[in-house]
């Protein structure tokens, strides 16, 4: 017994010993084949720089330190390697992150790389669904977000101000009731955050959710557990697999939050789509001239998608809603408080903000609610909004998928990786900002941000596929800011008394960790406008260097800049009336001031001579470092000025006199190669420092466009249903119906506009020629009508009609007489292009053009004439076509029906008479080669190669191949040779291209093309059928859907009828010809019970589509 057992031990230790063996060759063999299948990945990637990190796992304990430690660590490594991209290894995915904003303009503006990474993924499966932040599909993404940005449209987020101001209102009154008495400290992140959620909620969904005053609503505290539950998806890799997540026990939450979120949705979209229903005979009869007005009835983003209901799913009309929601409210909720968190610590920043608030204000009601024109004026504001989005970028990384192999920068980026951007660390980079931890808003100046790459500041993305509430975004912050520090005055917190003291955390979207506090003093009394002009930031310092101050300056000191810097332009001295004129808000002494201030500040743009601004450019060269590769807007700032400056002219008439040419030159370069194409303008035609982007006149109207920005908004409102190539077309029409005198009017206007252009040209030009350069060569029926028009006195006949005249003089010449013309036109085409070389022939960056005054035509007269033979047509149909347009058969038909025409009657042609072409055709490509070799025997060496590499001329040149035009969907097979024919029983005629008895499709989409049908033709107008088609109430329409389904039901019908009355060879030959998908290789029996399977199924599914007709025919129409 005992030795039985023994044996039973000893079995079982061996046993266990050969399962451990084979586990573990298991385990060696799927590492082994995964490091093969990703083994061109790993090889480019070790070209690329970046921690190792573990063999199996990369650099995985990095992201599990927490979401508070990554920001740290994460900022650690991205120091280490951020002068090049650098990879990250994180288990088997490969993350390449990009630094430089070069590669990072590369990528975002690629249109290859649109598609988000693979983490987005998780969102598509969550609540975004398959909207326009997580989808996939970019052809889906580009139709969405067309649509979406409907509900982004200037006079739509103007219409929300109103709404922001009253939300901002209600958080300032719950501010009063949070923070503490004693201390005076408030939480500010979580009624802020409340307080967006409203608005968003307003003005996307048109729903109160009473989130500020703690309603605790269904869609708002669901929204934030779906969104947590991602974030805890994300920054836990392993959970990235559906089936892992699926056991968590965070997936039950996520489940019913989402179905919540969707359950919510759909009410409101259904609600939306009867309110709308019951509404529309109303909406489209109410007429105002208040623009407002009409804002306001397409206010809210949903009802603007559900206005594309026809071309947009209801689920994706819902997911598109979430993605606007959350994009809507965790963003600008962090900015706004964090505007606030800065503006507490500094308190220089915060009075300034409030004396510009001051200034806006000062005119009437001191407490009314902003304008759109009071927001676009508070620049300084809109500075502190972007320093603070540079020091807290909302989105603090995104990604894009690489499909496909590329070289981004220096190195070759492998296919299957992830191109990962960091606005947190790239916006405190010291590359690209100077002391990058300040808290500084003139880093956004005018002249200081240009001077940057652009790409070095992107907090919402970028390129295709940059944030769509871009703008919304921007107004709800200044509103918010700017009615929070009008009744507030904000101080460091004793929690936070630093802002370092901050605790963030890097999720999905940068977040507070245990709040946002700062002490809160509410003021007491709005103060008048007393605020001295000196104290205001100079807000347009060095304007005439950048050529960037074109916004409109209410601050009356910022309007007597603007007079200063036009009068500079205009080289004329100021008056002292200019001061003057503002004399009734504004004390002369500090009018005084601020010009003082501009003589000192701004410095004063002379016309430089050519001598020195040769002196400038070789200056330049002199103290630009070896290789440099910096774009000019990085180089600019970094120059050594000071060495530049030479004679007279100071540091900053060298900086603003550079600024001025460069805005003459393409910048997309470095600094030393703007020099370069400055040295070449300078020689060619040489260089005005007046004629800058900011002095340059803009072009007069013509007669038609002034007529057309008069009339274009009373017809907006008019037809609000139209979109603008409509309104365009309905314009231009009654435009050509004008009578003479009222056209007339707009002529004189147009040319007394161009008149004053002239004369301001001429007087911008005063004391400066350019050089001449020669005139582009003219067409040989331009130089015809100069010989023609040379020493002829008009007198009485119009200019133009004189024209015509010539012009049909010339459609009636021969060949040879107009080859006299056309020979001297290449004859002075050839000597500009040979002096056009001659003159570039130092400058490599210089391209010969490319457009030729000869046309085709003209080219072909000129061979002609030369003796060179004509080249014989392609094939037989080309030889058909060419003969049918000589005899003027078709003449006066338009081209795309003369060429139907050309086809059908070929296709209609039998093989023997398309034989006939064929032979024909044989007969003059061999006269063509005979021909063509005596031409080439006349000529001499040179130009024989030269035709000869023209043509293509080969040995032994292929016949030509005889190509008949048959539509690709008529497939007709051709019958056996070697058998007998058969007697034709088919019921398809090849000629007309229809089967016997076959009944016609209904014509109609929808209702109202029924309706349409049945008008007269001299009542088909588009918008009186649409109007009227709106006017009848829903009995009437509903008559006409009734009728339409009873077309359709017939049709199908009648469709079974015929089907099953066809023979097997004409069924297939049906299938092939109209329904190609229902073939899938089964025999005729099989197709036919699909065909009848499928007609069943489309009969039930248009009688589905058809029950939604009521909502999509007045937006499809």
């Amino acid at each position: 017994m005992y030795t039985l057992i023994q044996k039973v031990i000893d079995l079982n230790k061996s046993k266990m010993w050969y399962l451990t063996v084979i586990s573990l060759i298991i385990i060696l063999v799927v590492i082994t084949k995964l490091r093969l299948k990703g083994r061109r990945k790993r090889i480019l990637a070790n070209k690329i720089p970046g921690p190792d990190g573990s063999i199996l796992i990369g650099m995985l304990p990095l992201f599990l330190q927490g979401p508070e430690k990554l920001i740290s660590s994460g900022l650690k490594e991205y120091r280490k390697y951020e002068k090049s991209s650098f990879k990250v290894w994180v288990l088997n995915n490969l993350y390449i992150v990009l630094t430089r904003p070069e590669d990072i303009e590369l990528v975002l503006t690629n249109p290859k790389l649109q598609k988000k990474a693979k983490e987005y993924l998780v969102l598509q499966e969550s609540i975004m669904g398959q909207g326009i932040f997580s989808i996939d599909d970019i052809k889906k993404w580009k139709s969405n977000r067309k649509m979406v940005s409907g509900g982004f449209s200037f006079k739509i987020i103007k219409s929300f101000i109103p709404i922001f101001y009253e939300e901002s209102n209600v958080l300032n009154d719950i501010l009063k009731q949070k923070y503490n008495n004693k201390s005076n400290e408030c939480d500010i992140s979580a009624p802020i955050s409340m307080a967006t959620m409203e608005m968003i909620g307003k003005t996307a969904l048109g729903v109160k959710f009473n989130a500020q005053n703690g309603g605790r609503h269904r869609f708002v505290e669901n929204l934030q557990t779906a969104m947590t539950a991602w974030e805890y998806r994300i920054t836990h890799p392993w959970y990235l697999s559906k089936t892992l997540f699926r056991l968590s026990s965070v997936n039950q939450k996520h489940d019913q939050s989402q179905k919540i979120i969707n359950d919510f949705t759909d009410e409101i979209i259904n609600k939306k789509l009867d309110e709308m229903n019951q509404n529309a005979d109303n909406e489209k009869k109410v007429e105002t001239d208040d623009d407002d007005d009409i804002c306001r009835k397409t206010k809210t983003v949903i009802e603007i998608l559900l206005g594309n209901y026809h071309e947009m799913s209801h689920e994706q009309i819902r997911d598109e809603l979430v993605t606007i929601m959350i994009g809507g409210q965790e963003t600008t909720a962090m900015a706004n408080a964090c505007a606030i968190f800065m503006l507490a610590h500094h308190p220089d920043v915060q009075n300034k903000v409030f004396e510009e608030l001051q200034s806006i204000f000062s005119n009437g009601d001191q407490n009314r609610s902003p304008t759109y024109e009071d927001l676009q004026q508070m620049e300084y504001l809109e500075r502190v909004i972007k320093e603070t989005l540079r020091l807290f970028p909302p989105l603090p990384v995104y990604g894009r998928s690489l499909d496909e192999e590329m070289k981004i920068g220096e190195y070759l980026c492998p296919a299957g990786s992830t191109l990962m951007v960091c606005p947190l660390f790239l916006h405190s980079s010291e590359q690209y900002y100077n002391d990058p931890e300040k808290f500084n808003p003139d880093n956004f100046l005018p002249d200081t941000y240009h001077s940057r790459h652009p790409y070095t500041f992107i907090p919402f993305s970028a390129g295709y596929r940059n944030c769509i509430g871009i703008k919304y975004g921007m107004l709800q912050m200044k509103t918010v800011i700017s009615t929070l520090v009008r009744k507030n005055t904000f101080f460091p917190s004793d929690r936070c008394p630093t802002p370092k003291d901050l605790r963030l955390m890097f999720l999905a979207t940068l977040k507070f960790v245990d709040g946002c506090y700062v002490k809160i003093i509410p003021r007491t009394s709005v103060c008048p406008y007393s605020i001295h002009t000196t104290s205001l930031p100079l807000i347009s310092r060095l304007t005439v260097k950048m050529g960037l101050d074109r916004k409109r300056k209410s601050i009356n000191a910022l309007q007597n800049t603007d007079k200063k810097r036009k009068s500079i332009t205009e080289q004329k001295p100021v008056s002292s009336s200019s001061s003057s004129d503002d004399s009734d808000e504004q004390s002369d002494h500090d009018n005084a001031l601020l010009n003082n201030e501009v003589k000192n500040e701004n410095p004063t743009i002379s016309r430089w001579p050519q001598e020195d601004i040769k002196k400038l450019l070789s200056k330049m060269e002199l103290v630009l470092p070896k290789n440099d590769n910096q774009t000019f807007r990085c180089r600019f700032s970094k120059l050594d000025w000071d060495k530049i400056q030479f004679d007279s002219y100071s540091k900053d008439d060298c900086q603003s006199t550079w600024l001025a040419i460069q805005d003459q030159l393409r910048t997309f370069k470095t600094i030393g190669d703007l020099i370069h194409d400055a040295r070449n303008l300078l020689e060619t035609k040489g260089i005005d420092t007046y004629r800058s982007k900011t002095n340059r006149l803009p072009k007069p109207r013509s007669a038609y466009m002034l007529y057309y920005t008069e009339i274009l908004q009373k017809y907006k409102k008019k037809h609000p249903d139209l979109k603008l190539p409509q309104l365009t077309q309905i314009i231009a029409e009654k435009y050509k119906n004008l009578s003479p005198d009222k056209k007339q009017t707009f002529v004189d206007k147009a040319q007394k506009l161009k008149s004053e252009y002239i004369e301001m040209v001429d007087k911008t030009n005063v004391g400066f020629k350019f050089k001449e350069s020669e005139p582009k060569p003219k067409t040989p029926f331009q130089i015809f009508v100069e010989s023609k028009s040379s020493g002829v006195e008009l007198g009485t006949v119009d200019k133009t009609e004189f024209q015509n005249q010539l012009k049909e003089k010339w459609d009636g010449m021969t060949e040879k007489k107009k080859s006299k013309w056309i020979k001297l036109a290449n004859e002075r085409e050839q000597a500009y292009l040979t002096n056009l070389k001659e003159n570039h022939k130092n400058d490599p960056a210089f391209t010969m053009p490319t457009k030729s005054a000869l046309t085709k035509g003209d080219r072909n007269i000129l061979d002609s004439q030369s003796g060179k033979p004509k080249k014989p047509p392609v094939n037989n149909y080309s030889l058909f076509s060419k003969e049918v347009l000589q005899s003027k058969e078709l003449d006066g038909v338009p081209p795309k029906e003369r060429m139907s025409m050309l086809a059908k009657k070929w296709k209609a042609f039998s093989d023997e008479e398309r034989q006939i072409y064929t032979d024909r055709l044989k007969v003059i490509t061999e006269r063509y080669k005979t021909e063509f070799d005596a031409y080439l025997n006349t000529l001499p060496e040179n130009e024989r190669q030269l035709e000869m590499s023209k043509n293509k001329v080969k040995p032994k040149k292929a016949e030509p191949k005889v190509v008949p035009r048959i539509n690709a969907r008529e497939v007709i097979s051709e019958k056996p040779t070697e058998k007998p024919k058969k007697k034709n029983t088919s019921q398809y005629n090849s000629k007309t291209k229809t089967f016997k008895n076959e009944p016609k499709p209904v014509p109609y989409k929808n209702a109202f093309e029924l309706y349409r049908s049945k008008l007269e033709p001299n009542e088909k107008h588009p918008i009186t059928s649409l109007e009227d088609w709106n006017k009848k109430n829903g009995k009437k329409q509903l008559m006409f859907e009734n009728e339409l389904k009873a077309l359709k039901k017939e049709y199908m019908k009648n469709l079974k009828v015929f089907l099953r009355g066809l023979s097997e060879e004409d069924l297939q030959l049906y299938l092939q010809l109209r329904k190609p998908e229902f073939l899938t290789g089964k025999d005729s029996g099989a197709s036919e019970n699909e065909e009848n399977s499928s007609s069943e199924d489309d009969d039930e599914d248009d009688d589905d589509d058809d029950d939604d007709d009521d909502d999509e025919e007045d937006d499809s129409d």
